[in-house]
């Protein structure tokens, strides 16, 4: 009964012991997504989770309203004829005049709205507690910013290795061109699947 007893406490003083590692872990992400300095009083705290939501929120809805000309393009193309290969140029220098604008508002105002940074920070705390949890971390925020949010994100986000904004302007050629190709075959597809229908 005691060895039982014993392993039962052994059990939970890992579990316990994990839990709070994991907590630790989650306090240190949140805090440098959120920009937290040593000190600050929750009010403060509260203020720049507030902030945040609402960035995000607002960028969201950029996001989607951009989205909507990036299908337009595809579509209007489609009905005067183009080729996927003009519909693709087509869609790339929209997705780069849009994110070179996300850039150009970060470099005049110092803001940036797609959270790049933000979530740069959250990762590199990451980094700090589990190389794998790093690594999972930036697959996830480059690949919704290939697939969806955009280039503008990616280069803020590698801001520190970029270090001008030239070199941002520059990333986006090519990061623009991937997710060019991925919305102009899915709109493309799209387009004709809903022209099949009526």
């Amino acid at each position: 009964m005691a060895i039982v007893e014993r392993n039962h406490s052994r059990l939970a003083a890992r579990v316990g012991s994990w839990f709070q590692r994991a907590w630790t872990t989650v306090v240190e992400i949140s805090s440098a997504l959120f920009n937290f300095e040593d000190g600050e009083y929750a009010l403060s705290k509260k203020e720049k989770i507030t902030e945040f939501g609402f960035k995000r929120a607002r960028y969201f809805v950029l996001d989607a309203l951009l989205t909507l000309g990036s299908l337009g393009v595809v579509v209007a193309m489609k009905e005067y004829g183009f080729t996927f290969f003009w519909i693709f140029i087509g869609v790339w220098a929209y997705d780069f005049l849009v994110a070179a604008g996300f850039i150009r508002k970060y470099q005049v105002s110092g803001e940036d709205l797609s959270l790049g940074e933000d979530y740069r920070r959250a990762v590199d705390a990451a980094k700090k507690r589990s190389k794998l949890l790093w690594l999972t971390g930036m697959l996830l925020a480059n690949a919704q910013a290939v697939f969806w949010t955009g280039p503008e994100q990616i280069a803020a986000y590698y801001r520190k290795e970029l270090g001008s904004f030239t070199r941002m302007y520059l990333a986006l050629i090519p990061l623009s061109a991937v997710q060019a190709l991925f919305w102009a075959v899915a709109y493309g597809a799209g387009y004709e699947i809903v022209v099949n229908i009526l």
